[in-house]
C-alpha cells in the first residue's frame, strides 16, 4: 500500500479546539475522509500524519472538560 499524500486527499480538513482528558485544551488541525456533524461532541484519534485513524460521537464529557467547553 502506497502512503496517500495529502495533495491527493479528498475530504475535510479541520480546524478546532480540542480538549485532552485532562481537560487540556489546544488547536489542532486534522484531515477527515469524512464530515463531521456540526455542533456535535467526538472523540477522534488523529495520526502523526495528521489524519483520523478512528472516531465517535459522544453525547457526555469529562466534568473538567466539559466545564472547559462551556466557556
Amino acid at each position: 500500500m502506497n502512503p496517500l499524500k495529502k495533495s491527493q486527499f479528498k475530504g475535510y480538513k479541520y480546524t478546532e479546539t480540542v480538549y485532552n482528558s485532562r481537560g487540556h485544551s489546544s488547536k489542532l488541525s486534522f484531515y477527515s475522509d469524512k464530515k463531521l456533524a456540526q455542533n456535535e461532541r467526538f472523540k477522534i484519534i488523529v495520526n502523526s500524519n495528521h489524519f483520523v485513524s478512528n472516531y465517535k460521537k459522544v453525547s457526555t464529557l469529562p466534568k473538567n472538560v466539559q466545564y472547559l467547553a462551556e466557556k
